[in-house]
């Protein structure tokens, strides 16, 4: 990130729920970095949170999970259900998101924690995202599909039972290796890819990829995510992105070049051929948020040559 303010996490106390997640895992080791004290909770124990604490945000007592919220400055929630199960089970993922969001709010509430962070979606503006070319915050939400429509939801019911102070950032497209190559969420389009090319596969499209999407670094991502957690970024709704625009098939062509870079040989890109008009670009307004936090600047091939490192088993690039 550039030219934003940066916090001094002193003895901040931050607890963050899916800790266990492809978001959880590097934003936990990314404040307890910055030197914030971490209380990550996770649903299942995950080897890359060894100090998880077990907690069932749905179904369980809400002052056990109040009781694991007491003394913390901020609770970060990631928790809820992927966009893959939302599309395979649309009944339990809505189910899930929304009470877990409520339950979280709750018992943030009750145990007097001043601030919850909401990771949501930049998929909440839905059918309104058509008729725009930039989208801003002032975009009203049209959610569509059961993954966005829980997550506007779980938005409303943190700001209407939570504290005062509730930051919402809608994340765009997170790029970069998770926190352990374990983390299942290589069904996201540009860690498919990454996987594919460090098999040695060709880098295939399942559609001509000439849709448009803004894709951030992961470690920017949370950077960001960590900045509203320790109270730089005010209370309000932000989009949480790059500010650059890239086609689907752009993307698989970087892959292919980082492949080439990391691997030494540049695998075959392979798109079926685009019918019907193009898309017009869409860009994704993220400068609210950028002045508090500073301007998201890791170049998409430094993640993507991070992701194929990983899936390749090779060490990270030391810097």
């Amino acid at each position: 990130m550039t030219s934003g303010a940066r916090s001094d996490a002193g003895a901040s106390r931050v607890v963050v729920t899916g800790a266990g997640g492809y978001v959880g895992g590097r934003l936990v080791r990314h404040l307890t970095e910055r030197g914030a004290e971490v209380r990550p909770l996770v649903r299942r124990p995950v080897p890359w949170v060894p100090d998880g604490r077990l907690v069932t945000l749905v179904g369980g007592d809400l002052d056990e999970l109040a009781g694991a919220f007491e003394g913390h400055d901020a609770v970060v929630h990631l928790a809820g259900a992927s966009e893959v199960r939302a599309a395979a089970d649309p009944d339990g993922a809505l189910a899930d998101t929304v009470v877990a969001s409520r339950r979280v709010a709750a018992a943030a509430a009750r145990a007097e924690v001043p601030r919850v962070v909401v990771l949501s979606t930049v998929h909440v503006y839905g059918s309104a995202r058509r008729d725009t070319s930039t989208v801003d915050e002032g975009v009203v939400p049209e959610p569509r599909h059961p993954y966005a429509v829980a997550r506007l939801a779980g938005e409303h019911l943190v700001a209407g039972e939570g504290p005062d102070e509730v930051v919402v950032l809608r994340l765009t497209n997170g790029v970069g290796p998770p926190a352990d190559a374990r983390v299942d969420r290589w069904t996201l389009v540009a860690n498919e890819l990454c996987a594919a090319a460090a098999a040695g596969h060709p880098v295939r499209l399942r559609s001509s990829g000439r849709q448009w999407r803004d894709l951030i670094d992961l470690g920017d991502a949370c950077h960001a995510i960590a900045e509203a957690a320790l109270g730089v970024v005010p209370a309000g709704t932000y989009n949480l992105g790059s500010g650059r625009s890239t086609t689907i098939r752009a993307l698989a062509d970087a892959v292919a070049d980082a492949a080439e870079v990391v691997l030494g040989a540049r695998p075959p890109v392979e798109a079926p051929p685009h019918e019907g008009p193009e898309p017009a670009p869409q860009h994704v307004d993220v400068s609210r948020l950028a002045a508090h936090v500073g301007t998201p600047a890791t170049p998409l091939a430094a993640s993507l040559e991070a992701t194929i490192r990983l899936c390749a088993g090779l060490a990270p690039r030391a810097d």
